[in-house]
């Protein structure tokens, strides 16, 4: 018999009775559901649930026996040193011994769920654990076996570890703890960070990859300590601490290194751009989307379109686009950022020289919608629990608290002067009860908290139930689109008087506003694609004919008398096509191409400049005086 053979199974023979009690473990497991009256499918998943928890806790008494036993205890006594008195290795010595004790726990753990499993119809294949929270993974009763094992075999090891650490006596007890202390530290705010940033895809890789290590730097850990220490109690100590502390610190490092690098990203890291808003004023826009390299994470940056300069807005879950709302003069911008501990409103005065992310001190219950600044930035509402709240944003001095009924998808509202602030309300649209209509209410500000309705200055009243509708940018007007029908009509935003009725096609797919108000609408249809103006009565002053481009995005209008559109020779994907910039004349009609990208922003910058992307992540400038792009360089 060789020397491994031969201390595999002695040291498996003198804790052999462990499997008998394991065994009655399990088959007591088996009874539980039995004792409740139950019979079936549900006795099955009752019995694989107490067999996975009472595995679990056996597993982890036997890890902690056979943790101080296996090696540190006859180190410690000084009976270790009957082994090496026969010629074998350090390594056949460590291999027997530790191979023996994990034997052992993982043929325990098995016995304790193995009557479960052989009961089960399902043969253990069905969910045992569903977690609420959708990014941790759905676990059956194998995936949850493995994982408690695993799980025992670290604590096997760290019972090893605390035992041959505190029987040394060592003053090297101190370090040891020290260690214990920056891993953890770091390796729990690295994990922490990625939490808080809802990098939930790098969580769990980085907390699966780091207990990978932890389990393969104990077991090195371990096998070090032999090979070196040998008998010496001290000697042990030593090497156990050098070759652990040592590798287990830079993993952290790296781990908290990579979560950094997760919700740290860059302009460059966008691969599509999902949203991009402008400020009314100045030369600020926001641009979001999905990022290079991290899951389902999408990140939000605010970029100044005359100097390039660039400001981290956060990143969140990609299907949950933050939304950004900008001041009318352009100098401030907030946000809603959803963290774990709830939501938090964020800001950045754009300008001040170095700008910067600050969190608002504003809190709230529940879930907030629609950030919406005022005029100058000075007040910010938000909607909670059917009210609207008003903010100082600044100080997070709550002024105002409005009753707002309509559902968050059929309420708008828009800040009309720096201390008014308008709501229009929809009803009876598609699954909306009453009479179809559009009620329109102010408020003013500072009111105070606990103040009353808004009060009603207008009604649009509608006949079609279903309907979409748009609010412009002021307040002034309001588009209804009729579904049937395609017919838009346009309202005073104040009084709900008509202004008009545009009479078009379905095949129109989009509307906006001009400067003049009169009003550009998209046609794509299956013979015809193009541009139609409409002034506010619904007479057609103009149209572009475009059919020879497939894909059709209506753009900024740089000056008075001109738009600019993005067209494509395909019509999907839109954002992925080499697109022609095309310039059209109000005045003239006339059709000319200005150059190669599509439209990020609806609306111009200062001086008519429109910001373009030529690429996921790039961007340039269009000028209206020089017709050419310059490209936007992010510093």
């Amino acid at each position: 018999m060789s020397a491994f053979a031969a201390i595999f199974s002695r040291e498996f023979r003198l804790r052999r009775v462990l499997l008998i009690g394991a065994l009655a473990i399990g088959l007591m497991s088996l009874a539980i559901p039995r004792l409740q009256g139950q019979t079936g499918a549900i006795a099955a998943e009752t019995a694989n649930a107490a067999a996975l928890l009472i595995g679990f806790l056996t597993c982890s008494i036997y890890a902690l026996i056979l943790g101080s036993g296996a090696i540190a205890r006859d180190l410690a006594d000084g009976r270790l040193g009957f082994d090496f008195v026969r010629p074998i290795s350090g390594l056949t010595l460590w291999a027997g011994r530790i191979g023996a004790a994990l034997t052992l726990l993982s043929a325990s753990a098995l016995l304790v769920v193995g009557p479960a499993l052989l009961t089960d119809p399902k043969g253990g294949g069905g969910p045992v654990w569903a977690p609420a929270a959708g990014w941790l993974p759905v676990l059956n009763m194998t995936g949850a076996f493995v994982v408690g094992l695993l799980s025992c075999w670290v604590l096997f090891f760290l019972t090893h570890l605390a035992t041959v650490l505190f029987a040394s006596r060592s003053a090297l007890l101190g370090l040891d703890l020290a260690g214990l202390l920056a891993v953890g530290l770091l390796a729990g705010s690295a994990l922490e960070r990625l939490h808080r940033n809802w990098a939930m895809d790098a969580f769990g890789v980085g907390a699966a990859s780091f207990f990978a290590f932890l389990l393969l730097a104990l077991t090195g850990a371990s096998l070090v300590q032999v090979l070196f220490g040998r008998t010496d109690l001290v000697r042990s100590h030593r090497a156990l601490s050098m070759a652990l502390w040592v590798p287990l610190l830079l993993g952290a490092f790296a781990l908290d290194a990579a979560s950094r690098w997760v919700v740290s990203p860059g302009l460059s890291d966008l691969v599509r751009t999902e949203s991009v808003s402008k400020a009314p004023a100045g030369t600020w826009f926001g641009v979001g989307g999905d990022l290079r390299g991290r899951g389902a994470l999408a990140g939000q940056f605010l970029v100044d379109a005359a100097t390039g300069r660039v400001v981290r807005q956060g990143v969140s879950i990609s299907n949950l686009t933050i939304k950004t709302d900008f001041s009318n003069d352009g100098k401030s911008v907030a946000w809603l950022a959803l963290t774990p501990r709830g939501t938090e409103v964020r800001w950045v005065d754009l300008s001040a020289p170095e700008p910067r992310v600050e969190t608002a001190p504003i809190s709230f219950e529940g879930v907030a919608e629609e950030p919406s600044l005022s005029p100058t930035g000075r007040w910010l509402a938000l909607r909670s629990d059917r009210r609207m709240l008003i903010f100082e944003l600044r100080t997070g001095r709550l002024v105002a608290s409005v009753p707002v009924t309509a559902d968050w998808d059929a309420l708008r509202t828009r800040w009309i002067a720096e201390d008014r602030l308008r709501f229009w309300s929809a009803e009876g649209n598609v699954s909306l009860g009453g009479e179809p209509r559009i009620s329109i209410a102010e408020t003013h500000v500072p009111q105070g908290p606990g103040s009353g309705a808004p009060a009603s200055v207008g009604t649009i009243e509608l006949t079609a139930r279903g309907y979409a509708w748009y609010v412009n940018l002021d307040g002034g007007t309001v588009i209804v689109r009729e579904l049937k029908t395609g017919r838009r009509r346009l309202f005073d935003g104040r009084t709900g008087a008509e202004l008009g009725v545009i009479d078009a096609p379905q095949q129109q797919s989009g509307a906006i506003l001009l400067a003049d108000g009169s009003v550009a609408v998209l046609v794509q249809g299956p013979k015809s694609r193009g541009l139609a103006i409409y002034d506010r009565t619904g007479v057609l002053r103009r149209s572009f004919d475009l059919r020879s481009a497939k894909g059709l995005l209506f753009g900024a209008q740089p000056t008075p008398t001109t738009i600019l559109v993005s067209v494509a020779a395909e019509a999907t994907p839109l954002v992925r096509t080499a697109r022609r910039l095309i310039l059209l004349d109000l005045a003239t009609g006339g059709i000319r191409e200005v150059g190669r990208g599509w439209i990020a922003a609806f609306e111009a910058l200062d001086s008519g400049v429109t910001v373009v992307r030529t690429g996921p992540a790039t961007f340039a400038r269009w000028d209206p005086a020089t017709e050419m792009l310059k490209p936007i360089v992010p510093r």
